[in-house]
């Protein structure tokens, strides 16, 4: 069986390095000049190398970090960690609505008047989803999720007073009054943390959460990450044919003539620059014009 630097990762690694082809069509008085970009097909995250993982991969649905264990330790360093963390784009996930279903139901399978999505980042956690308290961020430094992503299971504090690394911590002192807290970690498909769904009681409990309590808010905690996942490959899908787009304006507006190019039915998707200068029209949007 070949290793992952020399099976299908490597053959499609090689060929994302391959230059885009490009064909220029002419016929009539205009110039239509046409791209063919093949680099979206075979873009793949370079992390993916470092994870023993040799099978066909699915590049819109990458494969999830393994359950139940820890991030990979270059990417606990907080450089890299950031690194990763700012690919995801989280500012458009706030309020999101399958994360907050998520969360909801975490709270309901764990019976806690309290759940949040939360993401560590740099100085503060920022909860995209925050059910059953209105704060939305807060200090880095009072995390309880700072330290339950760093590890591949749930953290359970069955009472943060009783717990030497919260028992001083301003959310247990103060608002929410944490006294239970119970935290499955958010890693990126490279083994990343980002942070935890965790779920919060203000009373505590010695009992902790039964097995299946467990089993389920790790397996909702997947599933938050694979929304995570789901919109950073949707951004980086964007951003890919936005740069396409402009590569391909670049070339149209080199050529000496007028170049167009059109979707199929009666409308165009671009000029370049040469049909002002040389009709002193407004470029049309449809055939009719």
């Amino acid at each position: 069986m070949p290793g992952c630097d020399e099976g299908p990762l490597a053959t499609l690694a090689a060929s994302a390095n391959e230059a885009p082809a490009l064909a220029d069509v002419s016929g009539g008085s205009s110039t239509h000049s046409e791209r063919v970009d093949r680099s979206t097909e075979t873009v793949i995250p370079t992390p993916f190398s470092k994870r023993n993982v040799c099978k066909e991969l699915n590049l819109l649905d990458p494969i999830a970090w393994p359950h139940r264990t820890a991030p990979l330790k270059q990417y606990c360093a907080e450089d890299e960690r950031l690194s990763v963390l700012a690919s995801f784009g989280m500012d458009a996930l706030q309020g999101d609505d399958e994360l907050a279903r998520l969360a909801a139901f975490a709270a309901k399978l764990c019976k806690a008047p309290i759940a949040l999505v939360s993401i560590v980042e740099e100085d503060r956690q920022r909860f995209l989803i925050h059910e059953g308290i209105d704060a939305q961020e807060t200090p880095r430094d009072w995390s309880f999720c700072a330290h339950a992503m760093l590890g591949g299971e749930t953290m359970i504090i069955p009472d943060a007073k009783e717990d030497d690394r919260f028992r001083d911590n301003p959310l247990v002192t103060g608002e929410p009054h944490i006294r239970f807290y119970a935290g499955a970690p958010l890693i990126s498909h490279e083994g990343a943390p980002l942070g935890s769904l965790c779920v919060i009681d203000p009373q505590p409990r010695p009992e902790g959460l039964d097995e299946m309590q467990v089993e389920g808010l790790e397996v909702l905690a997947l599933t938050a990450t694979r929304r995570l996942e789901s919109h950073r490959q949707a951004s980086s899908a964007v951003r890919q044919l936005r740069a396409s787009a402009d590569r391909v304006q670049f070339v149209l507006d080199s050529v000496p003539d007028i170049a167009w190019s059109a979707a199929p039915g009666p409308e165009f998707d671009l000029f370049n620059a040469q049909w002002e200068r040389v009709t002193g029209l407004p470029k049309p949007k449809t055939v009719d014009e």
